[in-house]
C-alpha cells in the first residue's frame, strides 16, 4: 500500500468470496484500504534489478555476460540460453559481427 496499490471493489469481491472465513479482520482492513480510492499512485521509479536484487542480463556489459556463459558452461549447466540470447544482442549492438556469427556457431 505504499506504493499506492489499489483494487476494484468486484476484484475485492471475488477475493472475499473464494476465501470466505479465512480471511482475517486484519487483512478486512487492509483490503477496504485498497478500494477506498484514498491511496495516491506512485511512479516506481527502480528498475528491476534494485526491486528483486538480480541484474538482469540486458542491463549487464559484455564482459560480465561472458562471464557468466562461461562460469555456466564450466558448472556444466545446459540452461542458459537466456545469457547466450542477451550476449548475441550485445554483439549486434556492438556491430561486433565475429563473435555475433561465432554464438550461432554455439
Amino acid at each position: 500500500m505504499k506504493n499506492g496499490l489499489g483494487i476494484s471493489n468486484s476484484a475485492l469481491e471475488w477475493i472475499q468470496n473464494n476465501l470466505g472465513e479465512e480471511i482475517t479482520p486484519e487483512v478486512s482492513n487492509l483490503m477496504l484500504q485498497l478500494v477506498s480510492g484514498d491511496l495516491t499512485p506512485r511512479v516506481n521509479t527502480q528498475t528491476a534489478g534494485q526491486r528483486t536484487g538480480v541484474v538482469p542480463y540486458d542491463e549487464r556489459s559484455t564482459e560480465e555476460l561472458e562471464a557468466l556463459l562461461e562460469g555456466s558452461l564450466h558448472s556444466g549447466q545446459t540452461r542458459n540460453r537466456g545469457i547466450k540470447k542477451a550476449l548475441f544482442i550485445q554483439y549486434c549492438r556492438e556491430k561486433n559481427l565475429e563473435k555475433a556469427e561465432a554464438m550461432l556457431e554455439v
